[in-house]
C-alpha cells in the first residue's frame, strides 16, 4: 500500500494506464512481448526495488525511495499509452493518442495545482514557507554558542539546516538500540560536512541548544517548563533553552550525553559527506 501511495505520488494518472496496458496485453494474449530483451533488462532493473520495499523495507513517510524505479516506470507509461492507443484505434478506427496523453498531463496538472496531496502546489509552497521560517528564526542565535538539534523528520531533515546554516552544529536526535544491544550512532552535521557520534560532547563555548518541532502545539506537555518556545510557523516551533537542559526536553539523550569536563567537541567518525550546494535565500512565496 505505501509503495502503490508513492508510486501515484510520482505518476499520477499515468499509473492506472500503465496497469490497464498491462492487462490488455495479457488478456489480449500478447503476453509474448514480456519475454523480448528490453523487457527483460526493465525486470532486472525494476524487480530487485520492488521485491526489497516489498518484503524487507520501505519508509512510511518518505516518499524519495522511489526515485529508483522513476526512470524506467517513464520509459514503460509512455510504451503503455502508446500500446492503450494502438488499440483503441484498432477497436474504434481513431486515434487516441493525443487524447491519452492529455488525460495525463491535464490529470496530472490538475492534482498538482488544485489537491492538497503532498507533491501538491500548496504543500510545496508550505514547506518552502517553513523552512524560511526555520532558517529566519534560527539566524538569530549564535552559531558559537547554540547547537541546534531535531528529529528525523523526513521532509525537515537536518540537512536542511547543514546547507542553510553550515556555521552551525547539527545533531538529528534519533536514538536507536539494535535486537543485539547496540547502540546506533548519532547524525549530525557542521561546515556542511556529516559526522557520526556515538556520544554527544558539546564544547565548553555551547552554553545553548534550539530545538525544531513540526506539528507540535506550542504547550505541549512534552516541553519541559523554564525553556523558551518560538512559533516560527504554523507548523513549526522553536524550542530553545541552555543546553544543560536539553536531555529533559530529550530523554532519549541521556545515555549518550557526555556530561564530563567541557573540552573542544570532537566526533567518532567524519564522513566527507559535503553537502555544497550554494545558499539560496527562500522567499515566503516558495516558488
Amino acid at each position: 500500500r505505501i509503495l502503490h501511495s508513492f508510486l501515484f505520488f510520482s505518476l499520477g494518472a499515468a499509473l492506472p494506464l500503465l496497469v490497464l496496458a498491462f492487462y490488455a496485453l495479457v488478456r489480449k494474449g500478447k503476453s509474448a512481448v514480456l519475454k523480448e530483451s528490453k523487457a527483460v533488462f526493465f525486470a532486472f532493473w525494476l524487480l530487485p526495488s520492488v521485491l526489497f520495499y516489498l518484503l524487507v523495507f520501505i519508509h512510511p513517510a518518505n516518499p524519495g525511495y522511489v526515485l529508483i524505479l522513476l526512470p524506467p516506470l517513464a520509459v514503460i507509461c509512455s510504451v503503455a499509452l502508446k500500446f492503450l492507443g494502438s488499440e483503441l484505434q484498432r477497436l474504434t478506427g481513431k486515434n487516441y493518442h493525443l487524447a491519452l496523453v492529455l488525460v495525463v498531463l491535464l490529470t496530472n496538472t490538475g492534482i498538482f495545482l488544485f489537491s492538497s496531496l503532498p507533491v501538491s502546489r500548496e504543500e510545496v509552497r508550505t514547506h518552502d514557507r517553513n523552512i524560511s521560517a526555520i532558517i529566519k528564526e534560527l539566524n538569530t542565535f549564535n552559531p558559537k554558542t547554540t547547537a541546534l538539534f531535531i528529529g528525523p523528520y523526513s521532509f525537515y531533515s537536518y540537512r536542511h539546516l547543514m546547507l542553510y546554516l553550515p556555521a552551525f552544529t547539527v545533531y538529528q536526535v534519533d536514538v536507536r538500540t539494535s535486537e543485539t544491544g547496540e547502540q546506533r550512532k548519532l547524525a549530525g552535521g557542521t561546515n556542511r560536512t556529516t559526522f557520526l557520534t556515538e556520544k554527544i560532547h558539546p564544547s565548553k563555548a555551547m552554553t545553548l541548544f534550539a530545538a525544531i518541532f513540526v506539528d507540535m502545539p506550542i504547550d505541549s506537555p512534552k516541553i519541559p517548563h523554564r525553556l523558551s518556545v518560538l512559533r516560527a510557523s504554523s507548523d513549526i516551533i522553536i524550542v530553545s533553552g541552555p543546553i544543560d537542559r536539553i536531555c529533559d526536553l530529550y530523554p532519549e539523550l541521556r545515555p549518550i550525553w557526555y556530561s564530563g569536563p567541557s573540552t573542544p567537541a570532537r566526533h567518532a567518525q567524519m564522513h566527507n559527506h559535503e553537502i555544497s550546494a550554494p545558499i539560496t535565500e527562500t522567499t515566503d512565496g516558495g516558488e
